[in-house]
């Protein structure tokens, strides 16, 4: 009898150089044994084409649900979700929308500095008015320049509480939440249990 290997989809950041990251959390989480989505967004620009290195437009969150709602008809909503800041609003919307109902859900980076005119002034609603799954877990650096540990405790910690959420504090500054051992071992401990 073989065991169905979990879906898990990957959802990054606005910005490009998420991509490559996120290419590179893929595949650790393919060598382990899941069954990977990564999501590239539409405002992303291909690699090696002018301008590729540059910052792109903002995300359309939207259109990107709409892109993710095609992807899930043709082959099965996830399992398990791992996103980081946009991806963590696209996550929500998603799981409002009831595009999405996963197992497990890892937010990294909530944005809460951001000033996208979607997101501004909003995250901390958006992010409150979604059912997450009992135990999701919550990951963001001590000092992120868009909302370090401090504040996600203190804007979220009584609700993180009462949901059963887990808040991890790693150490970071740059709103990165790049591959590393530290984070690797939150996201295993979490998706193999």
């Amino acid at each position: 009898m073989t065991l169905e290997k979990k879906k898990i989809l990957i959802l990054r950041g606005n910005g490009h150089f998420d991509k490559l990251s996120g290419i590179q959390l893929e595949k650790e989480l393919i060598k382990q044994g899941y069954d990977v989505h990564f999501h590239k967004y539409s405002h992303w620009p291909q690699e090696g084409t002018p301008g590729w290195d540059q910052k792109p437009e903002d995300i359309n969150f939207e259109l990107e649900l709409d892109n993710l709602k095609q992807y899930f008809e043709q082959n099965g909503a996830p399992d398990y979700v791992l996103a980081k800041s946009a991806g963590s609003v696209v996550t929500s919307l998603a799981i409002q929308k009831g595009l999405i109902n996963p197992k497990k859900v890892i937010l990294m980076g909530l944005p809460m500095k951001w000033k996208h005119p979607f997101v501004h002034g909003k995250l901390e609603e958006i992010i409150r008015n979604t059912p997450l799954p009992i135990g999701t877990r919550f990951i963001q650096e001590s000092e992120d320049p868009f909302g370090g540990y401090e504040m996600i405790k203190e804007i979220f910690g009584n609700h993180i509480l009462d949901q059963d959420y887990v808040l991890h504090e790693i150490e970071g500054n740059n709103h990165q939440y790049n591959y590393s051992d530290e984070l690797m071992n939150i996201i295993n401990d979490y998706f193999s249990n």
